[in-house]
């Protein structure tokens, strides 16, 4: 029904497509027709708005057969075009128990879910009409979820000028506002440009969770604000300046910035953009993370501010807790480390640059006469279904790295990472269980450190491979964030 399937070949898509505008068609009288002829194909898109689960997979159906419509991460949309009839709309998602790496659907059309196929977690049908514009949006939290459901009347701008049909060309867009944000309460929207003063004349629309509006506005430069219902003074979130193009339609879709980065609201653009928005006021954090073999315990200083520490006393193995920056230091902010209560003696002097509304970790790795470093952001995601590990190379070595689920040899097995000094493999989703990680010297089977790792569902995880101080054949690991407590100063999770 979808004009727009999940990509096939090219002779597959246009079979199955005539195949399921016939099968959604509706029969009628002549002058039904000519009613037919008249009207516009709806529009239909789907939102993903889900922030504890990962990639999720939907799937669109008519009277017989099913269709892959697209994959979703967190924040992400899709639109097609599509004709009217009763359109069904299933979501999957692959959880530990799935023995698949991909959905696929009911693959053997059986009715009953099996092992080696994903999960379902919501369905919905919608009877589509002609003329209609529509959004599903996948909403709430694991085990908790729903298809939310909008429709609208299909606008249609004139794209022919004066000398074409006698009135110039449409020069606005519409805009289409969606409250998603589990966090957030019921807000005024205004939508004016840089520089506008507020006053509730000027709202575009007040929303609730779950609420939507819609309108036509000029092309132009916009920003977002959205404050407290009556009291534009009292700022939730303000955005940046961002332009926006006539005939087109642009979905808003607001909702939980979720861990990624410090902004606890974000504005989704959809659609015809493509663009998050966070909050322009969103603080910027950084800590630092102590992972060099034999150092001692170091003080840390920013900006040349040497009246005052940044960090007081880290010690190997622990991190600072995240401390804020303010905007006028983002750029070569300076940082200089020295022991603990000894500012004369200087063990390093570093420049960072940092980028507002994330949150960051400047890693210490290397040899203790060294001190060199590796900055990260830590803007991630907690899932409910799974784990988020990030290895970081902090060892002047190249090193294999395996996370072996059982007890597998790791010369029958490829790397799960390769990573050479100061480099991170990012964060990867794992199921939760016990992992056997074994780290080697770069293309070979000689191991360098081996042990078992718990993985928890909902739990991020870094990891720093480091030198052994006493064992230069060797490596050893530092464990931080779920693996160990730096504020409780909780043993690290390692048998």
């Amino acid at each position: 029904m979808l004009s727009d399937h999940w990509k096939k070949p090219f002779l597959v898509y246009v079979l199955l497509l005539s195949g399921l505008l016939t099968a959604c068609s509706d029969s009628g009288s002549s002058d039904d027709e000519d009613d037919e002829d008249s009207a516009q194909n709806p529009i239909i898109g789907a939102f993903n708005a889900v922030p504890d689960l990962d990639k999720i997979t939907l799937f669109t159906s008519d009277d017989d057969e099913e269709y892959s419509w697209g994959t979703l991460s967190y924040g992400s949309s899709v639109t097609s075009s599509t004709s009217k009839g009763t359109l069904g709309v299933r979501a999957e998602v692959i959880l530990p128990t799935d023995d698949t790496t991909a959905c696929a659907g009911d693959a053997d059309e059986n009715g009953v879910k099996d092992d080696d196929e994903c999960t379902e977690i919501a369905s919905t049908s919608i009877a589509v009409a002609n003329d209609t514009d529509y959004l599903v949006a996948l909403y709430g939290n694991y085990g908790n979820i729903q298809f939310l459901q909008y429709s609208k009347p299909l606008h249609v701008f004139d794209t022919e000028d004066e000398d074409e049909d006698g009135d110039a060309e449409d020069e606005n867009l519409e805009i289409w506002f969606f409250h998603l944000a589990q966090g957030l309460g019921k807000v005024d929207v205004y939508l004016e440009a840089p520089g506008t003063n507020l006053s509730p004349v000027q709202v575009k629309g007040t929303l609730s969770r779950k609420g939507s509006f819609d309108g036509l506005v000029d092309e132009g430069d916009y920003v977002i604000t959205l404050t407290e219902v009556g009291n534009p003074e009292n700022v939730l979130f303000i955005s940046d300046s961002f332009t926006l193009s006539a005939q087109t339609r642009v979905g808003f879709a607001i909702r939980d910035g979720a861990g990624e980065g410090t902004s606890p609201v974000k504005v989704t653009l959809f659609r015809d953009q493509n663009k998050t928005l966070i909050n322009r006021n969103a603080t910027t954090e950084l800590r630092f993370a102590h992972a060099v073999p034999e150092g001692e315990d170091i003080d840390v200083y920013i900006d040349d501010e040497f009246e005052q520490t940044f960090v007081t006393g880290l010690a190997f193995e622990k991190n600072s807790a995240y401390r804020e920056i303010s905007k006028s230091q983002l750029t070569n902010l300076s940082v200089d480390v020295t022991p603990t209560a000894n500012p004369g003696v200087y063990l390093a002097r570093k420049e960072l640059d940092l980028a507002q509304g994330d949150r960051s970790t400047y890693y210490f790795v290397g040899k203790s006469y060294d001190w060199n470093g590796v900055k990260l952001t830590e803007n991630v995601r907690r899932l409910a279904t799974h784990a988020k590990l990030r290895l970081i190379n902090g060892s002047t070595a190249s090193y294999d790295y395996y996370l072996v689920d059982g007890d597998e040899n790791i010369s029958s097995l490829y790397a799960d990472e390769t990573l050479d000094y100061r480099e991170n493999s990012g964060w990867v989703t794992y199921n939760p269980g016990t992992y056997n990680l074994v780290v080697a010297l770069d293309g070979t089977d000689t191991v360098v450190y081996s042990a078992n790792i718990q993985l928890e569902a909902n739990g991020i995880y870094n990891l720093v491979t480091t030198i052994n101080a006493a064992d230069p054949n060797a490596a050893d690991v530092v464990f931080f964030d779920d693996f160990a407590s730096s504020e409780t100063g909780a043993e690290a999770q390692v048998e």
